[in-house]
């Protein structure tokens, strides 16, 4: 129930085996990549503390993130778990996700994955498996040409949520809800396409 703080000042911060911290917070730093090897699980079921990623913090390259394991933790609060990728200084970095990141769905409790992070122009968040589970989503892709999802079937950003947040530049926004939400999506230019496959799909904000 301590807490967990990684900072790795060059190349890959690779999580390669299940890694947990009870109620203790867990913060990973990388100057470059960071990614979650498949098969494997940071945080877990037993995972209460917030998750924080921050990746290709030197802001100076295409580093980014990838997870092709699983990120979970049960906090409810609006930092449940961050995933920030590049830095006010620049980068190009993508966030990938192959993998499930789950936070706890009462309360506010919010997955956040911004890939601009006060970027110039930062990166495009990928999906080609996996689902964002949580109360809230909130996604950040806001760089000239930058997009969330693809247009092609199996790689739309697929949320399990109760409120989706989006917004993207000319690449637009692919998402697909599993059970209803409240949305509020905006893209630069760019188009938009939202699938909901049950309940209510409610445009909740401008």
């Amino acid at each position: 129930n301590g807490p967990i703080q990684v900072t790795n000042n060059a190349n890959t911060l690779n999580i390669a085996g299940n890694s947990a911290a009870g109620s203790g917070t867990i913060v990973l730093s990388s100057a470059d990549a960071v990614t979650v090897a498949s098969g494997k699980t940071l945080g877990g079921a037993s995972q209460s503390g917030t998750i924080t990623i921050n990746a290709n913090t030197a802001g100076i390259d295409a580093s980014g993130f990838t997870n092709s394991g699983t990120i979970q933790t049960t906090d409810t609060s609006a930092n449940a778990v961050k995933v920030l990728v590049n830095s006010a200084g620049g980068g190009t970095g993508d966030a990938v996700i192959a993998g499930d990141i789950l936070a706890g769905t009462g309360a506010t409790g919010t997955i956040t994955i911004d890939a601009k992070n006060g970027a110039a122009v930062g990166g495009s968040i990928t999906r080609s498996a996996g689902t964002l589970t949580a109360n809230t989503v909130t996604l950040n892709a806001n760089g000239t040409a930058k997009g969330i999802g693809g247009s092609v079937a199996g790689t739309e950003v697929v949320t399990t949520a109760t409120t989706v947040n989006a917004t993207a530049g000319s690449g637009g926004i692919y998402l697909i809800e599993t059970d209803g939400a409240d949305f509020t999506v905006n893209a630069t230019n760019g188009p938009i396409q939202v699938t909901n496959n049950a309940n209510t799909l409610n445009i909740a904000g401008n």
